[in-house]
């Protein structure tokens, strides 16, 4: 019997073994970090700043799938280039007779997914004016899927993800199967209440109207009731004519925006060229969270930037 316990508590006490996440986005890797140990490997495929529309694949990247426990993509248009890679690395495991988990999150069972927003065809670009030309390449990508791929914008998408992340990680470290379980009843408890807080903050600046430069925000929006009014679309190569200046300066003054949001990602040079002297303030939202890894934070971050950009200002 003292054997026994003796032969218990060593097992007890072995290191659970460490294991390598890698994941295409940041966002998911806001997810999956309050789960992971000082041991584990998260990897990020998609740097910070970088944007996933155009990404290429390099020897790191491959290097990085072929060393994941578990592999975490969105499984739509925002990271369809880990497609080819990952169908070559599933067939490669196959054949060895390895292991790969992999979660796709736009397959989950009860995710809600929009379909693309009927207000891509009230872009305020430089079509209305010029050619097709002047489009952002991006704009064209999203184009070619009929479902809005940003679903990670919605706190109730999020729950489900974590779910599916504490399921998966339990398989791999059953040990800490309890310690996981703890992790993702906080992770929810938090999610909800940081709903709630997101919907009283952005109360008062609902009816606030607002421009972006990227449709991508139908999931945050509908959630807490705020509607853009357009998208004005400007190349980052091309300065606008005369004309596409002053038809995009009407449309900001008609539609009384207060503010235009950008993305880290994209350049806003031409945008402050074409407000200049409006009383329209610039904005800026990171739906990837470049260089920070809690999606708490992340959409936190998110409902403060637009309650700072639309609140009123005191007189």
């Amino acid at each position: 019997m003292r054997y026994f316990s003796l032969l218990l508590g060593f097992c007890l006490s072995l290191p659970v073994a460490a294991i390598q996440v890698t994941v295409t986005i940041p966002p998911l890797a806001g997810m999956i970090q309050p789960y992971l140990t000082d041991e584990d490997e998260l990897v990020v495929l998609l740097e910070p700043g970088a944007s996933p529309h155009g990404f290429q694949f390099r020897p790191s990247h491959l290097v990085a799938l072929q060393h994941a426990d578990l592999l975490l993509t969105l499984g739509n248009s925002v990271d369809t280039w880990i497609e080819k890679p990952l169908k070559q690395r599933l067939s490669e495991a196959q054949a060895a007779g390895q292991a790969i988990r992999v979660i796709a999150m736009q397959k989950l069972p009860g995710l809600v997914v929009f379909p693309r927003s009927t207000r891509q065809q009230r872009h305020l670009s430089n079509q209305s004016v010029t050619d097709e030309q002047d489009h952002h390449e991006h704009e064209h990508e999203h184009e070619q899927e009929a479902l809005d791929p940003h679903i990670w914008l919605s706190i109730a998408n999020a729950r489900l993800m974590v779910s599916a992340i504490a399921a998966q990680l339990t398989r791999l470290q059953p040990d800490r199967a309890t310690e996981i379980a703890a992790i993702t009843q906080q992770l929810q408890a938090d999610y909800q209440r940081l709903d709630q807080q997101m919907t009283d903050w952005l109360a008062p600046v609902r009816q606030q109207p607002y421009l972006l430069l990227h449709d991508g925000y139908q999931y945050f929006e509908q959630a807490y009731g705020l509607q853009h009014l357009g998208v004005v679309q400007v190349s980052d190569e091309l300065k606008p004519s005369i004309k596409q200046v002053l038809a995009l300066r009407k449309i900001i003054q008609s539609t009384g925006a207060r503010c235009v949001f950008k993305e880290p990602q994209f350049s806003d040079r031409q945008l402050h060229y074409i407000i200049q002297g409006l009383a329209v303030e610039v904005g800026e939202l990171d739906p990837l969270g470049q260089g920070q890894l809690d999606y708490r934070q992340l959409m936190r971050q998110m409902a403060q930037a637009v309650v700072q950009c639309l609140q009123p200002s005191p007189k």
